[in-house]
């Protein structure tokens, strides 16, 4: 079958599960489920291990992919969808996740193959290489709490916000929404130049 050449594909990278939701680990699913609600882009269905919605973006076909099966299994779900839907080309992927260390209400855009041991990223650059286009969504990085201890990095991502982050964190998460449109309709580095203008 020939390539599609003409699709874009935009993944958000969590963990699947009302458990999950609200972890700081999911602001990829998050930032993606906004710019869903954003396009006015409804009428999910499952797709091999993702949850997949089709539409139409100023005349751009483009498949928004939630994947289910983990983060460390990220990649092969995403690549399952690119076989379905007969893409080839990494360059046509927008990966959205969340960055450990970066602060809560940053954004960083970059291409793959810096995945910082981010389970999710790493999952992808085995699956798709390394030439897809990625915004990272800043979820601080853990501190002592009141009891003197400090969580580890994994249990850090697998808890939820604190509520005062939330008030930080969701301008981010409309940021990323919007700078992915800006990947969407102009490129790279279109989306480069609207966080740039943000910082």
């Amino acid at each position: 079958m020939p390539e599609n050449t003409n699709t874009k594909l935009i993944a958000g990278l969590g963990n699947p599960g009302p458990s999950n939701a609200d972890n700081r680990h999911n602001a990829g699913f998050m930032a993606l489920s906004l710019f869903s609600a954003k396009q006015r882009l409804t009428s999910g269905t499952s797709i091999g291990n993702c949850t997949i919605i089709q539409g139409e973006i100023l005349g751009i076909p483009v498949i928004l992919a939630w994947p289910l099966s983990y983060m460390e299994n990220s990649g092969n779900a995403i690549k399952e969808a690119m076989d379905h839907f007969l893409l080839k080309d990494p360059q046509d992927i927008l990966i959205l996740h969340d960055s450990i260390g970066l602060p809560p209400g940053s954004l960083e855009i970059g291409k793959g193959g810096e995945p910082g041991g981010h389970d999710g990223l790493i999952s992808v650059d085995s699956a798709l290489g390394t030439g897809y286009a990625r915004i990272g969504i800043g979820i601080g990085y853990p501190v002592p709490g009141d009891d003197g201890a400090t969580p580890s990095p994994k249990d850090y991502a697998l808890s939820p916000f604190d509520f005062d982050e939330l008030d930080i964190v969701r301008p981010s998460l409309a940021l990323a929404a919007d700078a992915a449109f800006a990947w969407l309709t102009k490129g790279f580095d279109s989306a480069q130049a609207l966080l740039s203008e943000q910082s």
